[in-house]
């Protein structure tokens, strides 16, 4: 793992992203600047544009949380009130529904560090490019994240493509979805 080339990757599929989500989704509140932060699953996360003021965000990341020792891209919506991004699932169609839920019970410390954090159990390939909802509880808040984890691997210039369309077109999914 490269941790250069992995950031370098990170931004790419971040910006192309963007740049379709710009142009297919009115209502969105695009993010000016695309800016790399530490995730505290061993990679990082690109926060893309919100629901607007207080509700959801679209973000990809590339981490480690699904399986240590292996990053991953993550595409979706974080909420920083679990009630928000719930509602939302909530009222999604069937074929958008989880096909797991994760809580703080299912992760742990990552090996060798005090504030980084993966699956206790590693991802199953079936659970791969499905949705998941997780939903954690830190300091008296419930905070929740709802995507997918791309299975496809290596990154690099010739699949990074696919995983723009794949993450653009889970985004676009949902948005129309929801009305």
């Amino acid at each position: 793992m490269d941790d250069e080339e992995d950031k370098a990757n990170l931004i790419q599929v971040a910006k192309d992203v963007h740049k379709r989500l710009s142009a297919e989704n009115d209502g969105l509140r695009m993010h000016k600047e695309l800016t790399l932060k530490p995730s505290k699953t061993r990679g990082w996360r690109v926060e893309l544009a919100s629901l607007g003021r207080g509700e959801p965000r679209l973000e990809v990341w590339f981490c480690q949380y699904a399986r240590e020792g292996r990053r991953f891209f993550w595409y979706g919506f974080y909420a920083a009130q679990a009630d928000k991004l719930g509602h939302l699932v909530n009222s999604l169609p069937e074929s958008l529904r989880e096909v797991q839920e994760f809580s703080g019970l299912d992760m742990r410390l990552a090996s060798n560090t005090n504030d980084e954090y993966v699956l206790r159990m590693p991802l199953d390939s079936v659970n791969f490019n499905h949705p998941i909802y997780e939903e954690y509880q830190e300091s008296g808040y419930r905070y929740s994240y709802y995507g997918k984890y791309d299975s496809f691997s290596p990154v690099n210039e010739e699949t990074m493509p696919g995983i723009v369309a794949r993450a653009s077109n889970f985004f676009g999914e949902v948005l129309k979805a929801r009305g």
